[in-house]
């Protein structure tokens, strides 16, 4: 929506250039097309918006090959000159009918509309009334554009000329949610409910902004009251029917993870947050994320929370769990520390990095004890470590660590503890590299090839290129030929490090035990074939 032409003073012939195609007024936040052609940008957005429309220019119908992304710049950073010219086109105030005799350049027309000076001369209670209505309509015309900040400005002035009217505090509050200002949202849907208990788009504003803010709860509270005093209202009824529904979904949702069924729990999160994509629900999905083992989703999500507001504690609570069981420790261990100093009273995150850390320093001291080759030392920390903390079933790092032991126990030559330790940690990933490397060490160790190969093969069909399997699997084939070939020495008799003397020694020694037994089978043969010729 642009500026309205009835207020040109400028020629409109001389500016035909910066008339918006579409809603055919001055362009208004003027975006300019690859094809050099001037839309507003509020205008634009609808357009792409529109289906098979976003390939082709809305004026010349010319076909576009770029992303939307690059379709349009700002005329300011576009096309600098156009964008000076439209600035000194001479306008005169929108609210010239109601005895505002303003003057002046295009881009002044913003500031004096929004302006704590202008506009406030008293008149008649009509007067006064058909003002504030002029300033809505103005507030409208920002809102469409989406120039959120000026239309809050336009609604803040129309309510201080007549503050009787709901409606003007329902617009600002939409304007307030748009910007994210959900604590003045709730507070304008009051104030216009006091006035109007029957407003319906306040009710159901004001239970998006609690929503916004975490409290589901009471947003079904209010839209519960609201649609037994207005039953006729359809569009509160269908809003009251949603949050009903996500209501009861994320009840389900907080009961699944206080029974521990996280993939459950996670599932009812996803989809409160795909109709309601609030910070508080965001957070139960990395919670319930980093508990069943997502960590890297859960923080990446809990990244985006804290680039929008670093002052979050629990968003710094929750990236720090996901990243201390994904494996990165230290970085858990500091974000928790940073969830603390914003928030001291949290004891549930003091609790959580007493315990941490005190897992952290026994892996940390088991990998040193291992560098030292003090296996012994090594197990018995790492299962310290899984008992200090209560590690969520498919955490990374608790598959590392079970990793870390079987390796300790191999060295150990305690086979079947090594195995127990793989199989836990290939449960919990089940693309555990270095778990099923040391199982097939430990299979190979026992005298068990077979088996090795057979891991080995099934894990080369899933990851064709990896070298280490395929070095693995090779070594376990190898094992299994070997076992297949004749053992010389046992044939022999001989250990398996005599010397090259010894080996002729004892293969002359068995060539005639072989010639003897030979000639003596031979002998015996010819001697019963005379005896059964005499017989016949």
């Amino acid at each position: 929506m642009g500026f309205p032409t009835t207020n040109l003073i400028t020629d409109e012939q001389i500016i035909s250039e910066f008339i918006c195609p579409i809603c055919v007024q001055l362009v208004e936040d003027p975006i300019i097309t690859v094809c050099t052609h001037v839309f507003c940008k509020s205008c634009w957005e609808e357009w792409l918006a529109q289906v098979n429309s976003s390939s082709k220019c809305p004026k010349c119908n010319a076909c576009f090959m770029e992303v939307p992304s690059k379709l349009a710049a700002p005329l300011r950073t576009g096309n600098a000159l156009a964008w000076r010219i439209l600035s000194r086109v001479q306008v005169k105030c929108p609210l010239d009918a109601h005895g505002c005799q303003w003057r002046g350049e295009y881009s002044e027309i913003a500031s004096h509309l929004t302006s704590s000076e202008s506009h406030f001369s008293r008149g008649s209670a009509d007067s006064v009334r058909a003002s504030a209505e002029a300033f809505k309509a103005q507030g409208n015309q920002r809102f469409e554009a989406r120039s959120f900040k000026e239309a809050v400005k336009l609604y803040s002035k129309a309510i201080t000329l007549d503050p009787s009217v709901p409606s003007y505090y329902s617009n600002r509050a939409a304007a307030w949610l748009m910007l994210g200002a959900y604590h003045e949202c709730i507070s304008d849907c009051k104030a216009a409910i006091e006035l109007d208990p029957t407003h319906a788009r306040a009710h159901i504003r004001l239970s998006k902004a609690l929503m916004e803010v975490g409290d589901l709860m009471e947003a079904h509270a209010y839209l519960a009251q609201a649609a037994q005093k207005n039953p006729e209202a359809s569009e509160l009824s269908l809003e009251f029917a949603r949050v009903s529904q996500l209501k009861m979904v994320f009840e389900e949702g907080k009961s699944n993870f206080e029974k521990e069924d996280y993939a459950a729990a996670l599932e009812c999160f996803q989809f409160v947050e795909h109709h309601c994509s609030t910070v508080p629900i965001q957070l139960w999905v990395a919670k319930a994320s980093t508990q069943a083992g997502l960590c890297d989703s859960a923080i990446s999500l809990t990244l985006r929370i804290i680039k929008k507001d670093d002052k979050n504690a629990e968003a710094f609570y929750v990236r720090g769990l996901a990243l201390f069981y994904g494996g990165d420790m230290e970085q858990g261990v500091k974000h928790l520390k940073e969830s603390l100093r914003l928030d001291p009273d949290q004891s549930v995150v003091a609790q959580s990095l007493k315990s941490l850390r005190a897992a952290m320093d026994c892996v940390t001291r088991a990998k040193e004890c291992a560098l030292k080759r003090e296996f012994e030392e090594t197990v018995r920390l790492l299962s310290d470590g899984l008992d200090t903390c209560k590690f969520p079933a498919k955490a990374p790092l608790l598959a590392a660590i079970f990793s870390d032991r079987a390796s300790a126990n191999l060295r150990l030559q305690q086979f079947p503890d090594a195995l127990r330790d793989c199989y836990s940690a290939i449960q919990i990933q089940d693309d555990h590299k270095e778990a099923w490397i040391v199982r097939a060490n430990t299979l190979i160790a026992m005298g068990k090839p077979e088996e090795a190969r057979e891991d080995m093969s099934r894990l080369l069909k899933v990851f064709e290129q990896d070298n280490l399997f395929r070095h693995w699997y090779d070594k376990a084939d190898f094992e299994v030929r070997k076992r297949e070939r004749p053992d010389y020495y046992a044939i022999l008799r001989v250990s398996t490090v005599a010397t090259e003397s010894e080996i002729k020694s004892a293969y002359k020694r068995s060539s005639a035990q072989a010639f003897f037994l030979f000639s003596f089978k031979s002998t015996w043969e010819v001697a019963n074939t005379e005896k059964s010729l005499d017989r016949t």
